[in-house]
């Protein structure tokens, strides 16, 4: 038989699940107060094989031609190649800082992020044609994850660039581990999407992920001459209850703030933190007073002021957002002449600018253990009554720690009852 009528393929099952041996136990847990972002826990793998052979998570067998390599399925035209099928299972900013950005708030979009979007129209295609397996067997449609894609791009252009088609073996580290509680990858090389595809079907362990309990999918493509190499990574999300698309930001998903920072989007109070057809938030950057005073501008739709009060705001993109909420007794600056908005957002800072912003009314309890004598005492205690903050946990406000733009977006969306 000539290797040009062949499909090439493998299929090994490597798991991870607490209580069956070669599984992995995982937890997740989640924090108290404002942030509640989610902690977890991983212990070591093993791996569990199935009958088709090594015990080193490696098939290699004899094939028609005498040679060790991969199993050999006879086909009826195109070939691909396709290694094991992989699953594992568990239980269960800154802002820019150029003159002539005018608006959003951020750094550069990260190059990585851009990887082999070229191949964009094969991805597409791998995953109309998986969604449309899942569909005809009465399975629902697989969401695509920007953290799996990504690595799915970076996997498949190391294959290629080494020739060499073979599994992640960081497959479980391709996301954070509260994220999952199962990840799959099917991998593959061929002339066609349609052949590659085919053969992922018509092997049992690669169609047992494509139809697998899973809810979010990442797909990498890449070129090598004629050749096109797959990465297919699936996961089952280990959070439920968040419709976890590109909209409107890739970087929030899963975040336990995710659903306000959407509504902050929706209300044009942020316009994230990059453009282009992939938007950030980087909702773990900490808010700095320029994003601040922007944030709060187009908030509360301040008006035009002709004044400068401050001196190191000339040219940068929240001069005139800093300028209205001076004018409107919202910020005294952080000296009488100075805004400093370079600076990072304390909790404590945080309370002031929403209190005055908001006017909220006195509060006649003194809720937070470490408040008394701060600046910011009152400010907390009416955020607190008025429901914008549940505080740090233990009693506490933290009114000097940093607010990260996740937790604001929180703040803001309690604030404006959005």
């Amino acid at each position: 038989m000539r290797r040009g009528t062949q499909i090439w393929m493998i299929a090994i099952a490597f798991g991870l699940m607490a209580g069956c041996g070669g599984f992995l136990d995982q937890d997740s847990l989640s924090g108290d107060g404002d942030d509640g972002a989610p902690a977890a826990e991983s212990e070591t793998e093993e791996s569990e094989v199935d009958d088709s052979g090594s015990d080193e998570g490696v098939v290699e067998q004899e094939d028609s031609d005498g040679e060790e390599g991969d199993v050999v399925v006879p086909a009826d035209d195109d070939s691909a190649t396709i290694d094991e099928a992989v699953s594992l299972d568990s239980d269960d900013s800154g802002e820019p800082e150029a003159a002539d950005i005018v608006d959003p708030e951020s750094p550069e979009f990260p190059a990585e992020a851009l990887m082999s979007q070229s191949h964009a129209s094969e991805e597409a295609e791998f995953l109309s044609l998986l969604n449309a397996e899942r569909n005809s067997h009465g399975l629902g449609s697989l969401k695509t994850f920007w953290d799996l894609e990504n690595d799915a791009r970076s996997h498949s252009e190391t294959m290629a660039s080494q020739n060499d088609l073979h599994h992640n073996p960081e497959l479980a580290s391709v996301t954070s581990s509260s994220n999952w509680t199962r990840i799959g990858e099917n991998v593959g090389r061929g002339p066609a999407v349609q052949s590659i595809h085919d053969a992922f079907m018509n092997s049992p362990g690669h169609r047992d992920n494509i139809l697998g309990d899973y809810s979010h999918v990442g797909i990498g493509v890449t070129t090598s001459g004629s050749t096109i190499w797959v990465t297919v990574v699936f996961m089952k999300a280990a959070i439920s209850g968040l419709e976890n698309t590109y909209a409107p930001f890739v970087d929030d998903l899963f975040n336990t703030h995710e659903a306000n920072i959407q509504k902050i989007y929706e209300a044009g109070i942020t316009h994230g933190c990059s453009g282009g057809d992939r938007p950030r938030y980087c909702p773990d950057d900490h808010v700095t007073r320029g994003q601040m005073a922007a944030f709060l501008d187009r908030a509360l739709g301040l008006p035009d002021t002709s004044q400068n009060y401050f001196t190191d705001t000339q040219g940068r993109f929240y001069e005139v957002h800093a300028n209205r909420l001076k004018a409107s007794g919202i910020t005294h600056g952080c000296s009488d002449t100075e805004y400093c908005g370079e600076d990072d957002v304390t909790r404590g800072q945080m309370a002031a600018f929403l209190d005055r912003a908001l006017d909220l009314p006195d509060a006649n309890q003194n809720y937070f253990n470490d408040t008394n004598g701060a600046f910011y005492e009152d400010h907390a205690n009416r955020l607190k009554a008025a429901g914008i903050t549940h505080g740090c946990g233990n009693g506490n406000y933290c009114g000097d720690q940093a607010v990260t733009r996740a937790q604001m977006a929180s703040f803001l969306a309690r604030a404006l009852d959005l």
